[in-house]
């Protein structure tokens, strides 16, 4: 595909609007507007993507599955001792979804205005959006999807884990 996602040019975003004076006088004015406004693919989706492995790995160490993790000064850390080994716990992939849709927002408002005197003005406003195809991080690397990235034959029903 030569990219993190493809390019999606078939997006529309009118913006329609209106302004209307009610009784004629130029007192009292009914105005709205309706738009759809494009979200642009979030940049830490990129991010993210460079923090797979080979290159690098994030993993997390806690006592409650390794005993006490000594501190120490050393720049290696829980690595620093010579007392054994321990085997780290498997890495998550993290993967942008090639296919990901655009997320959009509807974003629409209405006012009613008017005017009491030279000096005041009364108006009431609602301004409102909604949110479609909203970006969302989620955990694409579970248990029994290895044949995506691995190439294992496996199903969704595969509820082992593996070891390495």
């Amino acid at each position: 595909m030569g990219g993190f996602w493809a390019p999606d040019y078939k997006d529309f975003a009118p913006r329609l609007g209106f302004a209307w004076d009610v009784t004629g006088n130029g007192k009292t004015s009914l105005r709205g507007g309706y738009g759809i406004g494009y979200e642009r693919n979030f940049g830490n989706v990129t991010f993210n993507a460079i923090q797979n492995p080979p290159n690098y790995e994030t993993i997390s160490l806690t006592s409650a599955s390794f005993g006490t993790i000594p501190v120490s000064v050393s720049n290696l850390g829980p690595f620093a001792g010579s007392s054994g080994s321990i085997t780290l716990p498997a890495a998550t992939l993290r993967v942008p979804m090639q296919n990901i849709k655009t997320a959009y927002a509807h974003l629409f408002s209405l006012s009613l205005e008017h005017q009491l005197s030279p000096h005041m003005l009364v108006a009431a406003d609602y301004s409102g959006s909604m949110g479609e195809r909203l970006y969302d991080v989620s955990v694409n690397n579970r248990n029994g999807y290895g044949n995506v990235y691995l190439n294992e034959p496996c199903s969704f029903a595969d509820t082992k884990l593996r070891t390495r």
